[in-house]
Parts: structure tokens; C-alpha cells; sequence
């Protein structure tokens, strides 16, 4: 349903009765009625959301992660989902109520893929904000790398977004995404047909270039030029893909002199020329293709700066 009557199931006090059916394991099936209803409020707003973990559903819905059957456990780490992802508060009673162990251990290669996409999406949930504790990241982060080499685009996508909201936030996080060993997958998906999951592996390879040099440097070692070039190449990439790639470069382009050498290398640069005397490219684009061409003059040595002017860069700044 896609406007459910959430409100009017909690002013009807029917939220204690549905919990109470949680405990019937012999019947399934109403269980499972009851366990979906249930997640429906645990989507709604915040203030609803509160009136159910208020009234202890959340305990049940942790208990039926190691249900037998499968679709409750899908079913119940949708509700779990939901109400850690209403904030760090509530993700925090989550973590407390021992949600993250029955959560990875819905995992398994050979899972159903709707068992799958909802621990993708559930997992994303608890990155969404800071702070992390080491529960989310010592049992989280592992799983979600292995989601990551799912083919699934849902599983994908959702799993992108995890480890960008959790590479947000402080270089700590960034070397744990790196040590994880997940790189070489992340630049591989930059040129993914899907625009979605392109455009949010290129913000999360630019999180991860905003970090160290040496994190810069696991990027470029897993070819990120190379894969980004042919995105940048072809004219019809959206304008917030172009603009997302134009950002990571300029932040490649702030790093060491050997790095902004392979960028000057790459030829990349004659397309980031290209989008910046493109009348039909809006201001919001060569704004960032201008700070790649600005940190590589201010970064780069006299012989870099004279290989930007080699390639045409500075041409279409001359007015």
C-alpha cells in the first residue's frame, strides 16, 4: 500500500496486539501479517516510530532475525532497518538490543537476493550518521564489502551509499574502508551502465581522495584514470556525474607531485578542458572542473604547470 494508515493504527492502540502476535512462532503466516504491519509504522515518522519502540516492539522484531523462515527474517530486518534508521538514538537502542550479530548473519552468498537487497539497505541505515561504534564497524563493514561483489544493482547501490555515508565523515573511517580491501571494486563500478551506482561509486572514491595520500594512492593503483576516463569521455554522461567526477579529480589533483603527474598523464585533462568551454555545461560543473585545473597550477610543479598549458586547460579560461 503506499500510503499505509500508519497514524490511524497507532491512535487505535492496536500496536500492543500486533506485538503480542509476534510470539505466535506456531503460526507463521500471521505472524508475518502482523510483523509487516509493524514495519509500516516503523517507517513513518519519527514520532511514530518512537511510539513503537516505546511500546517494546523492538526486541521482537531482533528475535525473529533468527526465525526460520525466511521472509520474516527479511520482513523483520526491514523493521530493524527502519528504526535505526530514524537516527543515531535509535540506532544506538538497536545496536543494544543485539540487533547487528542476526543481521550479518543473514548473509550468505547463496541468499535469496530480496534477503540481500533488504540487509543492503538495513546495513546502509546504520551508516547513515555519525557516530560509529564498534559494533557498525567491526561486524558491518565486513558485510557490507561482501555485498559489494554481489551483480544485483539494488544490492549494489545500497551498499555504495553505506560506505559513502561512512566515509563522510573523518579519515579514520576512510583507512578502515581502504584496509577493508574493497578499492579495486569501487573503481570498477565508475563505469557501470547504471548512472545511479556510477555517480555514487565516483562520490565515494572522492571521499576516499579527500583523505591521505596514501588513500589517494590506493585509488590510483586500482586504475581510477583509466576507469573514469571513458565516463568523462562520452558527452552524454549526466551533468551531476560529471560534476562528481570533476570533484574527485580535484581532490586527486591537491595530492603528491607523482599523483598529479599520472593525472597530467592520463589525458584526462583535455576533457575537463572540453566541459569547461562547453556553453551547454551549467556553472555547477566547471566550477569543478576549475578546481582540478587550479590545484594542479597550485599543487604541481613549474613542469606540471607547463603541461597543463601543453593540453589546452587554461585556453578556455582566457576571456
Amino acid at each position: 500500500q503506499p500510503n499505509p494508515p500508519v497514524q490511524e493504527v497507532v491512535d487505535s492502540g492496536a500496536i500492543p496486539s500486533l506485538i503480542s502476535i509476534l510470539e505466535d512462532d506456531e503460526n507463521p503466516d500471521t505472524q508475518y501479517e502482523a510483523l509487516w504491519a509493524l514495519t509500516n509504522v516503523a517507517g513513518g515518522s519519527s514520532t511514530q516510530t518512537r511510539a513503537l519502540v516505546d511500546e517494546g516492539a523492538l526486541p521482537h522484531f531482533v528475535r525473529l532475525l533468527k526465525s526460520p523462515h525466511q521472509q520474516i527474517q527479511e520482513q523483520s530486518a526491514w523493521a530493524v532497518g527502519n528504526i535505526i534508521g530514524d537516527g543515531p538514538e535509535l540506532r544506538q537502542l538497536g545496536i543494544e538490543s543485539g540487533a547487528i550479530e542476526p543481521l550479518v548473519a543473514l548473509y550468505k552468498s547463496d541468499a535469496p537476493i530480496t534477503t540481500l537487497r533488504t540487509l543492503a539497505w538495513t546495513l546502509s541505515n546504520l551508516f547513515r550518521r555519525p557516530p560509529y561504534p564498534p559494533a557498525v564497524v567491526d561486524r558491518a563493514l565486513p558485510v557490507t564489502k561482501s555485498l559489494m561483489d554481489s551483480s544485483d544493482e539494488e544490492v549494489l547501490l545500497e551498499s555504495l551509499w553505506g560506505l559513502t555515508y561512512f566515509t563522510d565523515t573523518a579519515p579514520d573511517n576512510i583507512q578502515k574502508v581502504v584496509d577493508s580491501g574493497v578499492i579495486p571494486r569501487v573503481v570498477a563500478l565508475i563505469p557501470h551502465d547504471n548512472p545511479k551506482i556510477s555517480s555514487t561509486a565516483v562520490r565515494l572514491a572522492g571521499n576516499i581522495a579527500s583523505g591521505s595520500a596514501e588513500q589517494t594512492q590506493a585509488l590510483l593503483s586500482s586504475s581510477l584514470l583509466s576507469q573514469v576516463l571513458p565516463v568523462l569521455d562520452e558527452r552524454r554522461t549526466n551533468r551531476s556525474l560529471r560534476k562528481c567526477i570533476h570533484w574527485m579529480l580535484s581532490n586527486v589533483a591537491a595530492g603528491t607531485q607523482e599523483q598529479i603527474q599520472s593525472l597530467l598523464d592520463s589525458g584526462i585533462l583535455p576533457l575537463v578542458a572540453e566541459d569547461l568551454k562547453d556553453p551547454d555545461q551549467p556553472g555547477f560543473v566547471k566550477k569543478e572542473a576549475l578546481w582540478v585545473v587550479s590545484n594542479m597550477v597550485e599543487c604541481g610543479t613549474p613542469e606540471v604547470v607547463q603541461g597543463v598549458v601543453d593540453q589546452g586547460v587554461l585556453e578556455p579560461l582566457c576571456i
